[in-house]
């Protein structure tokens, strides 16, 4: 039942990946892009899914029934970008789509393995690096959202979501009865 739940989150996260992706190959500005495929990772994180990305660096601290998790997110996120490709694929965007992706696609895998590995180490360097760089240490904890507070573009914001994001990030590193 549990990796069913992962399945599913992974398949939601894998649907959002793509579509920040397809957004991505869309835009001529690569920054721009690049910027708006962040709105994916985003919903990631606030909504809980389960990206096998953001999931695999901490392989090396958890145990095994850790790593039999990743099996189902990995197969979750490959299911989600296949059915949004599939998707996309019967939309007018599809051939300039399917243009850019294969001039990627060429590029990535004319190069040599070696290159190719130690570029995914440090893509996933970055990942582990923004997650863990985000959360501060447990003796910064209070035991209430009172001193919580979100700015979005420069104004306060008022969000649920987001505290509860930031609850679940937390969840592992609060001290009992904070």
């Amino acid at each position: 039942m549990r990796r069913g739940k992962l399945f599913l989150s992974g398949i939601l996260a894998g649907i959002c990946i793509g579509l920040g992706g397809t957004v991505f190959l869309s835009l001529d500005n690569k920054v721009l892009g690049a910027l708006f495929f962040t709105v994916g990772l985003f919903t990631i994180c606030t909504q809980g899914l389960h990206l096998f990305t953001g999931k695999v660096c901490y392989l090396w601290e958890k145990d095994l029934s850790y790593a039999l998790d990743l099996i189902p997110i990995w197969l979750g996120n490959l299911a989600g970008t296949w059915l949004l490709a599939m998707a996309e694929r019967c939309t007018r965007i599809a051939p300039a789509l399917v243009e850019k992706a294969q001039g990627l696609c060429e590029t990535k895998l004319g190069d040599n393995l070696a290159s190719i590995f130690l570029l995914a180490i440090f893509c996933n360097m970055l990942i582990y690096i923004a997650v863990e760089g985000f959360i501060s240490q447990p003796v910064c904890c209070r035991g209430s959202r009172a001193g919580q507070f979100f700015f979005v573009n420069g104004r306060y914001v008022k969000s649920r979501t987001m505290q509860a994001a930031l609850e679940q990030a937390y969840r592992n590193q609060k001290m009992v009865g904070k």
